[in-house]
């Protein structure tokens, strides 16, 4: 994040595009990571679709 102010300003699009990038792939396996925690914490609790 503290990066891409720098490579915006130093007119640098391909860091741009590759930061932008790992920022993605980073959150996505965060985000399977997180879930995957949470449903063998908390198992069939954790499933939204089972409450009304």
């Amino acid at each position: 994040g503290l990066n891409s102010p720098f490579a915006q300003q130093a007119l640098r699009p391909d860091l741009m595009l590759a930061l932008l990038v790992w920022i993605g792939l980073v959150g996505f396996a965060l985000n399977a990571a997180l879930v995957q925690a949470q449903r063998r914490l908390f198992g069939l609790a954790a499933a939204v679709e089972g409450t009304p």
